[in-house]
């Protein structure tokens, strides 16, 4: 099973709820998150989660995380 440690940012407009929606989507795609950073940066947020990932996952959870309201960009660090 085992997979890989990877970082996934997350840059979006900081909104209330959005580190909870980010990390629901995370969790309904069977994954949980090994720690994360929430950095405001103005009028953005950018969320750096790290995850047990395997190579497949990978393309699936950006394209969920992406599904979230005000998310602009999500890719591997």
């Amino acid at each position: 099973m085992g997979g890989k440690v990877a970082t996934l940012e997350v840059l979006a407009q900081d909104r209330a709820g959005l580190l909870r929606d980010v990390m629901q989507v995370v969790a309904e795609a069977g994954k949980s998150a090994l720690g994360s950073e929430t950095r405001i940066l103005g009028p953005l947020a950018r969320i750096r989660l790290r995850l047990t990932v395997q190579d497949g996952e990978r393309e699936s959870l950006v394209q969920a995380i992406k599904s979230v309201k005000s998310v602009q960009e999500v890719r591997w660090v």
